[in-house]
Formats: structure tokens, C-alpha cells, sequence
């Protein structure tokens, strides 16, 4: 028997199976979000949902705006209640976080970064809101890192806040050398961060800044190395990676010695070829 006689059989097979096994389903609107947000075993879990659910209803065609601030006003109170519960417990420290960064309790932000930087200190939970303050992500975010990276009690917390504290500062290096080298407009220093603080990072200066930011890489490897970042990774080696960038890789330094094996298989080192104009490639695959 010829194979086309073989697979129209099959096919025709295959075909009547789906259409007796496989129940058809409706298909969602494009964009349109569920009315339910699931029921995780975690309160404040169940809470974020509830509130990503309300906020991306708010202002569709359509939509309930008294019966959506209903819902959104249930959210703030449930998120008061477990803040209250337990109020130096993790769920009530997670809580004030997500409180303060998300919107739920905007009028009061201050007021429980302000809790979370005194009364909360002793909390590992602390992790969530050191990963969260990234630059440009608040007004307060460099002073509440400042913080935690030195009067957090657990370790944990310090060595995060330090790292995400680094950030801050290549942050306003990069600034730095931006307006220097005329890429940006002269008044972007005071625009992103205020008279005063414009004022200290042009005292400061390229060299400063650098200077500051390596200070900091140094101690996250050296105090906090084995720290666990967010994925599971090491802070401390990921910092030595940076400064071993900043040190060696840049134009005007020596490179690096590298030893391989060319195309042919042959051994050859990249100072073999010193003195000659040489183009690295370098690809994998993943």
C-alpha cells in the first residue's frame, strides 16, 4: 500500500477524535480582564490580586466606577487588617511594602516607609522593599536604602541595600558624564535630583562618583558576598564582575590576556598578536 493511502485514514482519524474529545472553550475578548482574581492561600497574595484585577478594570467601557471603588476601598481595609494582625509579623511587613509602593495606601507612604525604617528593622522581609527602590523609583528610595544597608538586622537586607544603594550611585555617574560630554541638557542633574543634591554630585564629580561606586561593589564582595540576590545568585561575585569591568575594560587599558584555540584547533594567546590590529568575535549558543 502507497504511504499517501496509509496517512488519509489516519488523518481522517485524528480529525474526527478531536472533534468528539476536545470540548470547545469561548475565546476571551482581546484585553478584556477577568471579574475574579483567584484564591491564593496567602492573604496578601489574595489582596494583590484583587487589587491588579480592580485597577485594570477601573476606566474600561463599561465598568462599575462605584462598585470598583467598593472593591478598591475593601482592599485598603483588608491590607489595614493585616498590617494590624500582626504588626511586626512578615505578612504585616510585606503588607506595609506593597501598601506603600503600590498605591493602596499613597496619602500614607511616608508614614510607613517611615515605620518600616524604624519599627521594621529587625524583619527579613526587608528584602522585598531593598529590591524594589531601584533608581529613579522614588524620592525617598536612596535614604531608606542608606538606611536598611546599615541599620538592618538581618544580613541579608544590609547587603541588598548596598547592592541596590550601588545602583543609585552609577546612576548619577552616568548622569555625570552625560552632561559633561554635552548628550544631555545642563539642568538634567537639578530636574532629576534637586538643587542640593545637583550641587553635591557636581562637587563630587566623575572621579567621586566612581570612586564611591567602586567603594560600595568592594564591600558588597567583601562583607556580603555570599549574599542570595532575588534569582538565587551570589551578590558578591556579580560585584567583583562589575569592578573587574570598570578597572580593566575600558578604552585605554591594557587587555586581558586570552588563551584559546583557533579554528584550526591550535593553541594561541591574544598577546601573541600584540602590536598588530586584532578583531575579537565572541558568540555562543543558547
Amino acid at each position: 500500500m502507497r504511504l499517501p493511502d496509509l496517512l488519509l485514514p489516519l488523518a481522517l482519524t485524528v480529525a474526527a477524535a478531536a472533534q468528539t474529545s476536545i470540548p470547545a472553550t469561548p475565546l476571551q475578548k482581546v484585553g478584556e480582564a477577568k471579574s475574579e482574581p483567584a484564591n491564593p492561600a496567602n492573604p496578601l497574595d489574595a489582596l494583590k490580586l484583587e487589587w491588579d484585577v480592580v485597577s485594570k478594570l477601573t476606566g474600561q467601557p463599561g465598568s462599575d466606577a462605584q462598585s470598583l471603588e467598593a472593591r478598591r476601598a475593601a482592599v485598603v481595609r483588608q491590607a489595614q487588617a493585616l498590617m494590624a494582625e500582626d504588626p511586626r509579623g512578615e505578612i504585616a511587613v510585606r503588607t506595609r511594602i506593597w501598601a506603600a509602593l503600590a498605591g493602596v495606601e499613597a496619602a500614607k507612604a511616608d508614614q510607613l516607609l517611615d515605620e518600616l525604617t524604624t519599627k521594621d528593622l529587625a524583619s527579613p522581609a526587608l528584602v522585598d522593599l531593598a529590591d524594589q527602590l531601584r533608581p529613579g523609583s522614588r524620592p525617598r528610595a536612596r535614604s531608606v536604602l542608606s538606611t536598611l544597608s546599615e541599620k538592618a538586622g538581618d544580613r541579608s537586607v544590609r547587603g541588598r541595600s548596598l547592592r541596590a544603594l550601588a545602583d543609585h550611585v552609577k546612576s548619577d555617574l552616568e548622569l555625570v558624564r552625560a552632561v559633561g560630554a554635552g548628550d544631555v541638557p545642563p539642568d538634567s542633574l537639578q530636574r532629576a535630583n534637586g538643587l542640593e543634591r545637583a550641587a553635591e554630585l557636581q562637587k563630587l564629580g566623575i572621579a567621586g562618583l566612581q570612586a564611591q561606586y567602586e567603594g560600595m561593589l568592594e564591600r558588597v564582595s567583601k562583607e556580603y558576598g555570599d549574599v542570595l540576590d532575588s534569582r538565587g545568585r551570589a551578590i558578591g561575585p556579580r560585584a567583583e564582575g562589575v569592578l573587574f569591568e570598570m578597572r580593566n575594560l575600558v578604552v585605554g587599558k591594557l587587555a586581558p590576556d586570552i588563551v584559546a584555540e583557533d579554528v584550526d584547533g591550535a593553541s594561541f594567546k591574544l598577546s601573541d598578536y600584540r602590536g598588530k590590529v586584532v578583531l575579537l568575535d565572541f558568540w555562543g549558543h543558547w
